[in-house]
């Protein structure tokens, strides 16, 4: 007999979440739902102050490539892209990033941190929607900035062809405003 995962707590929900006590004050608490027949909200923030809560979808990728040309690939089906079920989604990226002065590899964790309804907008834009799914593809770019393509395989150096994420890109206290 298999035994069965009762709680819905995964690795990058668990390091999302220590993210956001990090930098969010002691007004909020990070909440897991332990239910694991809730698969749409993974954490939840609780303001102590005023009681009321914000809902967390957390999406993760490992990192593509290295040296400039880091990229991460998601998966969402669109109708998971709900806002009165989840108030944000956070897509955590895992780059690999040469240190300069040493000659190693680190790898740093980025967050794209973005309402659901201005993701929904963002899918309904400009995603192509093939069997219910959507693709995100974030590339951090040499500079730092994160951007999703529409075209990979198309990208042009002068960012014509994508979306610039840097609104959403490691601004985890953006969900403080409730």
């Amino acid at each position: 007999m298999g035994v069965k995962n009762f709680w819905s707590l995964h690795v990058d929900e668990a390091l999302v979440a220590s993210e956001l006590k990090k930098q969010l004050s002691s007004d909020y608490e990070v909440f897991f739902p332990i239910n694991s027949q809730l698969p749409d909200i993974d954490l939840i923030i609780y303001n102590l102050k005023n009681h009321k809560t914000k809902t967390i979808q957390v999406k993760s990728s490992q990192g593509y490539g290295a040296g400039g040309s880091n990229s991460s690939g998601h998966k969402v089906h669109k109708n998971k892209i709900n806002p009165k079920i989840v108030d944000y989604f956070i897509f955590t990226s895992y780059f690999e990033v040469r240190q300069k002065k040493k000659n190693k590899m680190d790898i740093e964790t980025h967050y794209v941190v973005i309402p659901t309804q201005k993701l929904l907008d963002l899918v309904n834009k400009t995603k192509i929607i093939s069997k219910g799914v959507c693709k995100f593809s974030f590339y951090l770019e040499s500079d730092n900035t994160l951007w999703e393509y529409w075209k990979p395989h198309m990208k042009s150096i002068y960012k014509k062809d994508g979306v610039s994420y840097e609104k959403y890109h490691n601004n985890i206290k953006s969900i403080i405003n409730f």
